[in-house]
């Protein structure tokens, strides 16, 4: 790219002192962009010499956005392009299970070529390689950002359809046993006959927990340490922690030949005793402080806390559809949303970003602005006109609990796992989780206390219109008719 002069693309806007790049948009890409004939970006500096460096990394982000979306980028051609690959995916495993033993290999090979292809087609498609971030100044910047990151960032719809079809031919959606005859072979080789049927014994275990390589993660390998303490394989006394720890070396085993294998993809190497091995599920547990009366609070899955909600809607008070409503779009404590939701505490910043002021709470970092969700704007002005949320806490709770309850949604006493009315808060934050939102932007919007030295002390913390993108994501699958209802808050 030609180097910029000193103040190319640079202006101070009326009322500003920082420097403001401006980027014409292209004619042909104003659909692109609501029509908008200008892309205006902050710099947030006054130094002209600092902006220049902020600025040539923006005017250097968007021309690759343009060259991305006339080479094909759009929504619809990704879109179009990831289900081609699937359905040639999907044929080339149907073709597998059907097929001699002597053109499984062929068609190995033929799969993992059609899954690097449309890994890298579609990576092209999205997003071009070796993108700066607007804050950095260059590849050994902290603010350096992979393609990946760009993805999730600038479209995160899109980086979910990558990653979904990335979980699929990446083998997380096989089963557990889809190796274990292999392995078994391998491992008979380096151990004695018994202890290689006890390692069998282990994983055919862990498969009747868990059906899909995808359901098996730290989480939930937390749980099952948890159930493995109540009670042995086969209903005797719970297992000790170094019989756990038995346990576990055989399915690490078991994981790194799958890795080793590739048949799932390998994460992050760390180092166990005096060598480095790549990371399992089954590593990191502290087995000795995950007693079995400890108790889990689980979180709903969108369509089940949608069951709930229904309940709710065809059998409790309207009040309580209200608070259980505005739970489901904030991820903030009762409490918090009973006694501060009030009008003086609805507040819009000058770039007309509506929320909620939580003054305190349960810990020193409930002090926070909770951003308003879209569906639940109309909600808080229906609210506004008569007073907020009027019932009692203790109410609201013993409500909910009934409504759960009629949905089958009952605490386990084997597992010592329960699903309450914080399991809303929980679902909030699993849902925001998974569109890969930063921690720290989902602990300022649920006023969790930082995991990090860093956040907790030298964070100047996450700005508003972030926090704003991040409950957006949250989302339940609604009827037309529900959403309708939603829309017009609760009317």
């Amino acid at each position: 790219m030609p180097k910029l002069t000193d103040h190319e693309n640079l202006v101070k806007r009326s009322g500003t002192k920082n420097y403001t790049v401006k980027i014409q948009i292209p004619k042909d890409l104003r659909h692109q962009y609501q029509g908008k004939s200008n892309i205006w970006k902050s710099t947030k500096t006054s130094d002209l010499k600092e902006a220049g460096h902020m600025r040539d990394n923006i005017v250097s982000e968007y021309k690759l956005e343009f060259k991305a979306y006339r080479e094909g980028g759009t929504p619809e051609v990704v879109k179009e392009k990831i289900n081609h690959y699937r359905k040639i995916l999907t044929d080339i495993t149907r073709e597998k299970s059907l097929a001699r033993e002597t053109d499984i290999d062929n068609l190995d090979i033929a799969y993992e070529g059609i899954r690097d292809e449309a890994r890298e087609e579609i990576e092209k498609l999205i997003a071009p390689k070796g993108v700066p971030n607007v804050t950095g100044t260059n590849k050994n910047s902290n603010h350096y950002i992979s393609e990946e990151e760009y993805i999730a960032d600038r479209n995160p719809e899109l980086f979910n359809k990558l990653k979904e079809i990335d979980d699929e031919v990446t083998g997380k959606e096989l089963p557990v046993t889809v190796a274990i005859d292999d392995w078994f072979k391998t491992y008979s080789k380096s151990v004695n006959e018994k202890i290689a049927k006890q390692g069998r014994r282990e994983v055919e275990y862990l498969a009747e927990n868990y059906d899909k390589i995808s359901q098996v993660s730290f989480d939930s390998i937390r749980t099952y340490i948890k159930k493995l303490r109540l009670k042995g394989n086969k209903g005797n006394r719970g297992n000790d922690k170094q019989t756990i720890l038995k346990k576990f070396n055989w399915l690490r085993n078991y994981w790194n030949y799958l890795q080793d294998e590739q048949i799932i993809p390998r994460t992050t190497r760390h180092l166990m005793g005096k060598k480095f091995v790549w990371e399992t599920p089954f590593d990191g547990h502290k087995i000795d402080t995950i007693h079995s009366d400890y108790t889990d609070v689980l979180h709903y899955e969108p369509d089940e806390m949608l069951k709930i909600w229904r309940w709710i809607r065809e059998n409790q008070s309207h009040e309580q559809l209200e608070i259980v409503t505005a739970l489901m779009f904030t991820g903030a404590r009762v409490s918090e949303l009973i006694n501060y939701a009030k009008d003086e505490s609805i507040m819009e910043d000058d770039n007309k970003y509506r929320y909620i002021m939580i003054q305190k709470g349960k810990t020193a970092r409930a002090r926070r602005q909770v951003p308003i969700h879209p569906l639940l704007q109309p909600l808080i002005d229906t609210l506004k006109l008569k007073g907020y949320f009027k019932l009692k806490q203790k109410d609201v709770s013993t409500r909910f609990a009934t409504a759960r309850k009629a949905c089958g949604f009952l605490d386990n006493e084997e597992l010592n796992t329960k699903y309450d009315m914080h399991s809303i808060r929980h679902t909030v934050i699993t849902l925001m989780d998974r569109k890969r939102i930063s921690e720290d932007t989902i602990e300022q919007i649920v006023g969790q206390k930082p995991k990090t030295i860093m956040r907790k002390h030298y964070s100047g913390g996450v700005l508003i219109e972030d926090k704003q993108q991040a409950i957006n994501t949250v989302q339940y699958p609604f009827t037309e008719e529900e959403l309708q209802f939603v829309q017009n808050g609760l009317k």
